[in-house]
This record gives structure tokens, C-alpha cells and sequence, in this order.
């Protein structure tokens, strides 16, 4: 079998990919989960 080589561009720009995918998660789940808080807090102390 023969010894494969990477180029590092290819995998920097995979690493940065998946970097990115990750925090677009994780900031749209901060989202999610700040607008459910004030729902919660509107709910609570006006009713």
C-alpha cells in the first residue's frame, strides 16, 4: 500500500470547517435558549 500524503491546506480548511459548524451551533443554541429565558422571565413576572 502506498503511502499517502495530505496537503495542509486541505486539512487546515477542513479543521476551519468544522470549527466554524461547531460555533454556528453552539451561538444559534445561546439564542435559543436567552429567547425561552425571557419568555419565561415575561411569563413569571407578569401574570
Amino acid at each position: 500500500m502506498e503511502n499517502e500524503t495530505f496537503d495542509k491546506a486541505r486539512v487546515i480548511s477542513f479543521s476551519d470547517a468544522v470549527f466554524s459548524i461547531a460555533m454556528t451551533l453552539l451561538v444559534l443554541e445561546v439564542v435559543i435558549l436567552c429567547l425561552s429565558s425571557v419568555k419565561y422571565f415575561v411569563r413569571i413576572n407578569y401574570i
